[in-house]
């Protein structure tokens, strides 16, 4: 439509949407036309259009591109932890834990508030067999979770990674309670 032409924004956020419908394919179909378009006026495509490709790439089990994205994600802005914890987790998923442990760090560092970062690097660390190490991470990503449920108690996405940190850490009892929880929301 020559009348409407949606921002680069509002296509990433369309794509992603696709992404969160259970259609990676067609999100990926968006943002690489997107891509292709501003390639002809010599414009990169955004942090947050890297990421959301690596999100789909993702959802598609195509985790070499995956990784791909979220690193140009991470390069394009370093103080984003999600762009940063993304492509730990990427590295984590291809048996690259060393090299995701700097990423997962600053992910850490840029977000001294949200435990998901946290928890994938407790899954770094316990790839590598470091599970002294791994454990204190996995219990910093619990207490900080904890705090943002507070805040937030029936966020079905906290409430899942609360649930899965307490199964890394065999605390099944608390796993249960989340996880009844995550139901009842």
């Amino acid at each position: 439509n020559t009348l409407f032409q949606p921002s680069v924004g509002e296509l990433v956020s369309l794509a992603n949407l696709e992404r969160l419908a259970d259609e990676p394919e067609r999100g990926l179909e968006i943002l690489q036309r997107l891509q292709a378009r501003l390639k002809k006026r010599n414009e990169p495509l955004s942090a947050s259009g890297h990421n959301i490709m690596g999100l789909c790439y993702g959802n598609l089990g195509r985790r070499n591109l995956s990784y791909e994205h979220h690193r140009q994600a991470s390069e394009m802005e370093p103080a984003s932890s999600t762009y940063a914890a993304n492509c730990g987790f990427e590295l984590i998923q291809i048996g690259k834990a060393e090299e995701a442990i700097p990423y997962l760090k600053r992910a850490v560092t840029c977000d001294s508030e949200g435990g998901c970062p946290y928890v994938f690097l407790g899954d770094a660390l316990r790839q590598l067999g470091r599970e002294e190490e791994a454990v204190k991470e996995f219990q910093e990503g619990k207490r900080r979770l904890e705090i943002q449920l507070r805040a937030s108690p029936h966020n079905t996405h906290l409430l899942g990674w609360a649930e899965g940190v307490c199964q890394r850490l065999s605390e099944y009892e608390e796993m249960a309670s989340f996880s009844r929880r995550k139901r009842e929301s």
